[in-house]
C-alpha cells in the first residue's frame, strides 16, 4: 500500500522549508506550521492548476489545496515546486498580515 498524499505533501513541506529556503522565511513558515496557521489538502478538482492557496479572512492561516495528481507523482522536483510555489503565496500573505488585494497574487518577480 502506497503513502497517503496529505503525508507526502507534508513531507515535500518540510524538505522545501529545509532545504530550499532562506532560513528566515523557513523559520517562519514552520512557526506558522506549528501555530497550525498553514494546513495542506489534496484534492482532485482545482481544473488546469496543480496547487491553489487559500487565505482565511477572520483567522490568520491558510489552506494550501495541492491535486491529487501531484501529490501522488513519482516526480519529486514537480511536486516540491508546486509545493514551493504555494508556499511562496503562504509566506505573502503572513508577511502582509493578510493585506493581499485581487489581481496582487502574483508580483511582478512572479512573472
Amino acid at each position: 500500500m502506497g503513502k497517503i498524499p496529505k503525508a507526502i505533501v507534508e513531507e515535500d513541506f518540510s524538505y522545501v522549508v529545509k532545504n530550499y529556503l532562506h532560513e528566515k522565511f523557513a523559520e517562519q513558515l514552520l512557526n506558522e506550521w506549528d501555530n497550525e496557521n498553514i494546513r495542506f489538502q489534496v484534492t482532485r478538482d482545482l481544473g488546469l492548476d496543480d496547487g491553489e492557496t487559500n487565505w482565511s479572512k477572520r483567522k490568520r492561516g491558510v489552506l494550501i489545496k495541492i491535486k491529487k495528481d501531484v501529490a501522488k507523482s513519482k516526480f519529486k522536483c514537480w511536486r516540491r515546486a508546486v509545493v514551493c510555489h504555494e508556499l511562496g503565496h503562504a509566506l505573502h500573505y503572513f508577511e502582509t498580515n493578510g493585506q493581499i488585494w485581487k489581481g496582487q497574487e502574483h508580483g511582478k518577480v512572479w512573472k
